[in-house]
């Protein structure tokens, strides 16, 4: 009996510290466990710091390295107004209707009518200190308009003035509260007049420091039959090197380039002698002399319209610009107010 109880209570205290042990081994392996997943979630937590620091570190860089080339850039981007191209945009009931087209640049605006081109131009001709910037400032500025137009001579009454080579930039205009007096309206590159004399087109285009346009003489068509009268100058007249010299009333000169004349054969231009003769009862009006050329190919005829005006804004008042940028595209922004009144009546 008592070797039985014996066995018992020694085979009970053996079962008892068999299962302190396994539940220390359970308490030790479960610390261990909680401890690695302690440190588990503490190295990540590590390295998403780290990660995230070098996420900063690396945006820092990167915006320096941006910053340096954006400043690189504005070194390059430096624009020359007078090459920009015109935009030529279509008068939709935003200005009087005798303007088909115009186009607006940092020295004047050209308006496109049915009798011929107009060059409208506002300069401040205030000096030093004088000149100011200020919006609420113009009654220190002094402003002058200047007008010159370019009449074409018993050219057709009915000419139709369509654009040419649409450009992705539109003009939007808010005028009022009503939405049905805002407008955008597209721009093209140029604009035609078509059959302006019989088989005779004209095609206007430029930049902002020169127009150019070509009259395009087809087939059955007569270069005699252009004509065109400057009106709103002082004087004209041809230099020696064949060019029409204008002299404006208030702002300087328009120089009218000798025409460059061309017929194109198998994809090569052939030179056709061409020049400017003043029509004797009107010193102001011209007609253009052309040599011997194929009639039966389209010839032609390329003057140019140089300004010579000093740096100012179209319109009839004052415009302001408060910001110019250009992208790396090279388009340029332009923000500010104008207080530009209608087309010149």
């Amino acid at each position: 009996m008592c070797a039985y109880l014996e066995f018992l209570f020694h085979t009970h205290t053996h079962t008892h510290t068999h299962r302190n042990k396994v539940l220390k081994n359970q308490k030790f392996k479960t610390q261990e466990v909680q401890n690695q997943s302690l440190q588990t979630q503490s190295l990540k937590s590590q390295e998403f710091k780290t990660q995230d620091l070098r996420n900063k570190a690396l945006k820092s860089q990167n915006l320096k390295s941006s910053n340096k080339s954006l400043s690189k850039d504005k070194s390059k981007l430096k624009v020359n107004f007078a090459n920009v191209a015109l935009y030529f945009i279509k008068n939709e009931g935003q200005y009087n209707k005798q303007a088909l087209f115009y186009a607006k640049t940092p020295k004047y605006t050209l308006w496109v009518t049915k009798n011929g081109l107009v060059f409208d131009t506002v300069q401040n001709i205030s000096q030093g200190k004088k000149a100011k910037r200020d919006k609420s400032s113009d009654k220190a500025n002094k402003f002058v308009r200047d007008v010159s137009r370019l009449k074409f001579i018993g050219a057709n009454f009915k000419v139709k003035v369509i654009s040419l080579d649409k450009q992705d930039l539109k003009v939007n205009y808010f005028k009022g509260k009503d939405e049905k007096d805002w407008k955008s309206v597209d721009t093209s590159a140029a604009v035609l007049y078509q059959n302006i004399y019989p088989n005779i087109d004209l095609k206007v285009y430029g930049t902002g420091g020169q127009i150019e346009y070509d009259w395009i003489v087809k087939k059955g068509g007569n270069p005699q039959d252009i004509r065109f009268e400057y009106s709103g100058i002082k004087n004209s007249s041809i230099n020696k090197a064949g060019d029409i010299e204008i002299d404006t009333q208030k702002i300087g000169k328009l120089i009218h380039k000798n025409p460059v004349s061309y017929q194109e054969v198998k994809g090569k231009k052939i030179s056709v002698s061409s020049s400017f003769i003043n029509v004797k009862d009107n010193k102001n009006q011209y007609c253009i002399a052309v040599k011997e050329y194929d009639k039966s190919k389209t010839l032609v005829i390329d003057p140019v319209i140089a300004l010579k005006y000093s740096t100012c804004l179209g319109g009839s008042q004052t415009e302001y610009v408060y910001a110019i940028a250009v992208d790396s595209s090279g388009y340029v922004y332009v923000t500010g107010i104008t207080q530009s009144s209608d087309f010149p009546l």
